[in-house]
This record gives C-alpha cells, sequence and structure tokens, in this order.
C-alpha cells in the first residue's frame, strides 16, 4: 500500500512540474508574440556572423 502511495506522489510530483513549464512555455509564449518586432529588431541590429 505504502509503494501505490509513493508511486501516486511521484506522479503527482511529475504532473506538478509539466504543469508549470507548460504555464511558463504558455508565458515565454506571449512574450515572444508581443516582442516579436522588438526581437526583429534587435536581431536585424546585431552584426551578421555569416559573413
Amino acid at each position: 500500500m505504502l509503494e501505490l502511495v509513493n508511486i501516486y506522489n511521484k506522479i503527482s510530483q511529475i504532473e506538478g512540474i509539466i504543469t508549470k513549464t507548460l504555464a511558463d512555455w504558455d508565458l515565454f509564449s506571449d512574450y515572444l508574440v508581443k516582442n516579436s518586432n522588438n526581437l526583429a529588431i534587435l536581431a536585424n541590429s546585431l552584426p551578421d556572423f555569416t559573413r
């Protein structure tokens, strides 16, 4: 029985990590969408390292 409780707790921990990661990714993608113009300007102002 204790083994089942341990497995359940581990699954809950993993679930929490996944939920947090998805929430962070959501925030990050929102940030990218809102700041895509700024990021494009920044990218264009960087020196071209491909030359």
